[in-house]
């Protein structure tokens, strides 16, 4: 399955470092918008998930 993201209407944008997190707003309807990773205070790494809400899925 494919899909156009130009044409999605995201009305909502949230970042989350939880994978667990991340996978549930995907399952309600939400779409990936991009990753990074890096490093926190305490040396450890970490992936940070940047998803959208579009328009008509509710929170």
């Amino acid at each position: 399955m494919s899909f156009d993201i130009s044409k999605i209407k995201v009305v909502e944008v949230h970042d989350t470092p939880s994978r667990s997190q991340a996978n549930e707003l995907l399952q309600k309807g939400w779409v990936l918008l991009n990753t990074g990773t890096g490093i926190d205070g305490s040396s450890a790494p970490y992936t940070m998930f940047v998803l959208g809400r579009p328009e008509g899925v509710e929170q």
